[in-house]
């Protein structure tokens, strides 16, 4: 049986460069011994010293990209979420590029699994957290409203309302039971068993609008 291909990528922007709990070189150390553990045949280790988490715009980075455009390797390891970006955006799009391609992705110090419904659902916790610690400016503000609009969600002076819902006078969430409404078509995303593919074809979705609500955690308290 052939041996998983795996690449390993870290970082440290200036910002935590003598700051951050683990150096490049103890992450890189933890990732050889993670694949080495896994049995992995590690290709390489990349890394992006200095360069900020905030977008995708970093040389070893996008070298990776690429290479997974090519299916080159199996795996992308690294010690933990927030090295790869710190935007949840960028993480919808990594995601989507991964499953694409068939591209796994684990985090030594997380428990994630991209190809379990669960799995996804920690990793985009993951990221909201990773992006709340970062984006501390009045610009998160402005970014969190326009990624809201342009997903489909009303903005208001109290409340969003999600998609799938209607908004009572008194401010409380009920479920939009249209025929063929927007909460049926709630239930079949939140449906973890079905494949997102499978999904965006079915009701002409983006797939990251769908991993986008499957992950929001306000459908936890909701539904």
């Amino acid at each position: 049986m052939n041996k998983k291909k795996a690449i390993g990528y870290i970082r440290v922007s200036k910002e935590e460069a003598g700051k951050t709990k683990i150096s490049p070189g103890q992450q890189k150390a933890s990732i050889i011994a993670f694949c080495k553990s896994q049995n992995w045949n590690l290709i390489e280790v990349s890394e992006d010293r200095g360069k900020s988490g905030k977008d995708l715009k970093r040389p070893k980075l996008q070298k990776i990209l690429k290479e997974i455009e090519e299916r080159k390797f199996d795996v992308l390891v690294v010690w933990k979420i927030d090295r790869l970006t710190r935007k949840l955006r960028d993480l919808l799009k990594l995601l989507e590029t991964f499953e694409a391609k068939g591209i796994g992705l684990k985090s030594i110090t997380e428990p994630i699994d991209t190809t379990t419904g669960m799995g996804k659902a920690f990793i985009q916790m993951v990221g909201v957290f990773a992006e709340l610690e970062w984006n501390t400016t009045s610009e998160r503000n402005k970014a969190i409203a326009q990624n809201l609009k342009d997903k489909g969600r009303v903005l208001g002076a109290k409340h969003l309302v999600p998609f799938g819902f209607k908004k009572e006078n008194g401010g409380r969430f009920l479920k939009d039971l249209k025929p063929n409404g927007e909460y049926q078509i709630l239930k079949k995303v939140l449906d973890f068993k079905r494949p997102v593919v499978e999904l965006a074809k079915e009701t002409g979705m983006a797939k990251s609008s769908i991993y986008y609500i499957r992950h929001n955690p306000i459908y936890k308290v909701l539904i």
